[in-house]
């Protein structure tokens, strides 16, 4: 393991996304140290910044103290894992196909955006635009888990095209926005517009349902077998609103909100709950069907 103590006390923003097992891999710490960042504007070495310590014989890194100035750690990283104890700057993750990254505290703005694969969790609180497309792009997260135990805030899963992404408080505003496919739960309050220009996909609320645009209408009751079977405790009744297709009356069940009834269970008031889930569970049907055919 490799392990790097944050030195420096500069507000400047510190751009190291060279902090990957992927960078790391068959360099000695002389040769990591020399590793390029940017300090602001500035081109420097990670050395000058950070103490290096250890060995990279198991493809992980632990980084130490508040690093809420460091943008990028974790960035396209395809493989290992990275651990972080104390805070982490924006774009954490961003772009990473593999591996996994853990944040002992909280992370700013940008986490796991665009994220094809891999597993980012974070342990207090995230920023804006989490899983999300960055601007001018058409698709955001890609797969992969994401979650945050913690509270969110707006656009996340914005042009989410799959995955899953779990919030274990709070949300803000237009989670969801332009989302393709994918799952998003929340267990705490949830911001306005929620699921703007959705397309398909799922939004699953444990604690309240928002106010639903005009867009969505009631669908029907739905008890999927999968829960019924689980451990999470939850009671059987799941209302289900779907998209409506323009003008036409004929509900398109591709889309949907979803609102669990809980009672009890260990996932209450965490976002343990998000290790429940497989990214690849869709309650969603392939196509276009009657509310009364809708299942998981």
């Amino acid at each position: 393991m490799i392990r790097l103590s944050y030195l420096s006390s500069s507000k400047i923003p510190l751009e190291a996304e060279c902090i990957t097992p992927d960078f790391f891999i068959g360099k000695t710490n002389s040769d990591i140290s020399k590793l390029p960042v940017f300090d602001g504007n500035r081109k420097c070495e990670l050395g000058q910044f950070f103490s290096i310590s250890g060995t990279m014989d198991d493809d992980s890194i632990l980084i130490e103290n508040d690093c809420s100035n460091v943008k990028l750690i974790g960035s396209r990283m395809t493989r290992g894992k990275i651990e972080v104890l104390g805070n982490v700057g924006m774009h954490l993750g961003a772009g990473i196909s593999g591996g996994s990254i853990l944040v002992r505290g909280s992370a700013t703005d940008w986490v796991g955006a665009e994220m094809k694969g891999g597993t980012i969790e974070i342990l207090g609180d995230a920023g804006h635009l989490i899983g999300a497309a960055y601007r001018g792009a058409s698709v955001g997260m890609r797969g992969g888990n994401l979650i945050v135990h913690g509270s969110c805030g707006n656009e996340v899963g914005s042009h989410m095209r799959r995955g899953l992404i779990a919030i274990g408080k709070n949300v803000g505003d237009f989670v969801g926005m332009g989302m393709i496919a994918g799952t998003i739960i929340t267990a705490g309050s949830v911001g306005i517009r929620a699921g703007a220009e959705m397309k398909r996909g799922t939004l699953v609320f444990l604690s309240e349902r928002p106010a639903l645009l005009p867009t969505f209408r009631f669908s029907c009751n739905y008890d999927p077998a999968f829960l019924s079977a689980s451990k999470l405790w939850f009671s059987s009744s799941i209302i289900v609103y779907a998209v409506q297709s323009g003008k036409s009356p004929t509900i398109c069940s591709e889309s949907f909100f979803i609102k669990f009834k809980w009672e009890k269970g260990p996932c209450a008031q965490t976002a343990a709950f998000g290790k429940f889930f497989s990214h690849e569970i869709n309650l969603s049907p392939s196509k276009k069907s009657d509310a009364s055919k809708v299942r998981g």
